[in-house]
């Protein structure tokens, strides 16, 4: 078990027998891990929280051929699953879960897709062409269920609700900067400093007793991976969000993009780091992938930047922790001004704005982070 308590810091963590027990990818045995940890939401501020743990995966496998069809990539899958048609499509109904594929070998290792439908041994997956020629025949993958806020925040978790009749009032709000719809994920808009997608509440009163976006019950919304919230808290008094679920089994991955010709782009992020790092240890991620464009100027002057938000102030509205570029040329390695910035911290849960400069066309980068518990 792997427990952080509301400043991110590992109090207890059993790793040592991370990869032993349950599933099987080609020979590699692994055992899940369980982790939790809680944020404190001060009272009258906004508090950054990210998610550094899966849901259980309810299926493992490979790859045994993959080509598209359409907008969709249809996957037919190694041995027979036998599932029953649509298992991980949602039904209001009977299967209230959205599901996606994420690689856990090969070139898109970390990378993740919804599952629109599946057959007895097939999937169709959410899919950009441009990333076929990454899938090889025996790349292993995890089908996992989406957090939702009900499933992440069980009955409102330990929110402020709202209980009067005017819908939201001094209840907790969690702020989104993408929107869900119809099982689609809204992205931001183009440009910077995006207004936030979804406002989310809890609302317990007469016959509603759910999460609400609006007027409108939404216990289903998806918490996509790799994504942050942020939590305003009303006045009166502190509140703690408490989260647990699985250890990511693999490396995960960031996608940076701009969406409009030479519009800078504001990308909202975080990884799937459960303790802090050094800024250093996201190079690779960033730089050696291209998700991050480095300046060759010797003067303090960025191409993309770097905002990290990291709860060091409880504040509203509060401003970055740390701004940071990365210089190529002459004295190599993130800077925060002129300071050389490689060993500074990166605190675990950190949310991060990856502010990307205008290209002449839309572009879309992916880079893979290795947790410390993968290398």
């Amino acid at each position: 078990m792997l427990i952080i308590e509301n400043n991110m810091k590992i109090l207890f963590a059993f790793l040592s027998a991370l990869f032993f027990g349950i599933f099987c990818y080609g020979g590699t045995v692994y055992t899940p891990v369980f982790g939790s940890y809680s944020v404190k939401c001060p009272a009258n501020a906004d508090t950054f929280v990210s998610i550094p743990f899966t849901r259980p995966a309810e299926y493992s496998g490979k790859i045994q051929s993959a080509a598209m069809n359409g907008e969709y990539l249809d996957v037919i899958v190694d041995g027979e699953p036998h599932w029953t048609e649509n298992q991980f499509v949602y039904d209001a109904s009977s299967q209230r879960n959205y599901y996606y594929l994420k690689f856990t070998s090969g070139n898109l290792e970390g990378a993740w897709y919804n599952v629109r439908a599946n057959g007895a041994y097939t999937l169709s997956l959410e899919f950009g062409e441009g990333e076929l020629s990454e899938i090889s025949a025996g790349d292993t993958f995890e089908i996992i269920p989406h957090w939702s806020l009900s499933t992440l925040f069980p009955n409102g978790g330990n929110f402020t609700k709202n209980t009067i009749g005017a819908f939201g009032y001094n209840a907790t709000k969690i702020y989104k900067y993408t929107g869900f719809e119809d099982g689609h994920i809204i992205e931001p808009d183009p440009g910077v400093n995006n207004a936030f997608k979804s406002v989310y509440y809890y609302r317990k009163f007469g016959t509603t007793d759910s999460w609400m976006n609006g007027k409108t019950p939404v216990p289903d919304d998806i918490i996509e991976p790799n994504c942050f919230l942020r939590v305003r808290q009303p006045a009166g008094s502190d509140v703690v969000a408490d989260i647990s679920g699985i250890l990511p089994s693999c490396a995960t991955t960031v996608v940076s993009y701009t969406l409009s010709s030479n519009t800078t782009q504001d990308n909202y992020i975080s990884f799937s780091n459960p303790v802090d790092i050094k800024l250093s240890d996201l190079t690779s991620a960033l730089i050696d992938s291209g998700v991050f464009t480095p300046t060759t100027s010797s003067a303090p002057i960025a191409e993309d930047r770097l905002y990290v938000y990291d709860n060091s102030t409880a504040e509203l509205n509060p401003a970055a922790s740390n701004v940071y570029f990365y210089r190529s040329v002459g004295n190599v390695g993130w800077f925060n001004g002129k300071t050389l910035a490689n060993d500074d911290i990166i605190k675990a849960g950190s949310a991060i704005v990856l502010r990307k400069k205008g290209t002449a066309d839309p572009v879309a980068f992916r880079g893979k982070f290795t947790p410390f518990y993968k290398k």
